[in-house]
């Protein structure tokens, strides 16, 4: 098992080398029961991070690892695909390793290692997801990131720095500040300031 997230007393696991997320109960004494139900991915996607619709608990986006794809699922008597979008553009060739997916109010950002950006998307009215945009991290493999505000901190673990981009809530986009920090293969951003008002 390689991720998981709690909501509304449902544990989603994600199966990286089973291309399937395992669906699991929360019982009032803490223990897990399995629903049984899966949300199964095409072979080869290698789910690695989730999360979820603002309002809606049974849209669920899969961050898969090995495609370098955002997949939607809806949840109606069982979960089913929605939708699949890229989170690199069309052109690129090279190796890439999706890292890491985080959502802001109706905003969207998933971390392309190999790549080395940051991808956005806008979730729609129906929960579909509209690509807004595709930005340099500011340094080699992002490994991860936080979203505080109208910012974004990355780490880029293989340039050993955090870099600052700023985000444009309108259009959904984002720019690389002059902001950056040393760090030694940084791989994680605490997101405990992350309830900083997004004005």
């Amino acid at each position: 098992m390689h991720f998981a997230r709690e909501r509304e007393g449902l544990l989603y696991v994600t199966a990286l080398g089973q291309d399937q997320v395992f669906v699991y109960r929360k019982q009032k004494n803490g223990t897990l029961v399995d629903t049984r139900r899966r949300l199964v991915l095409p072979p080869g996607y290698g789910p690695c991070h989730l999360e979820f619709h603002p309002e809606h608990p049974g849209l669920i986006y899969v961050l898969c690892e090995l495609a370098g794809k955002m997949v939607v699922f809806r949840n109606e008597e069982g979960y089913f695909l929605l939708q699949e979008i890229d989170t690199l553009p069309e052109h690129f060739k090279g190796e890439n390793i999706s890292a890491a997916v985080k959502r802001s109010g109706d905003l969207l950002f998933a971390s392309n290692r190999g790549h080395d950006s940051i991808a956005s998307f806008r979730i729609q009215e129906d929960g579909t997801l509209e690509r807004t945009g595709i930005f340099p991290s500011g340094g080699k493999t992002p490994r991860d990131f936080e979203i505080f505000g109208n910012v974004l901190v990355v780490a880029n673990q293989d340039s050993d720095s955090l870099t600052v981009l700023k985000l444009d809530r309108r259009r959904g986009t984002r720019s690389l500040t002059d902001l950056q920090a040393e760090a030694i293969r940084p791989c994680f951003v605490s997101p405990f300031l992350s309830d900083v008002s997004q004005e």
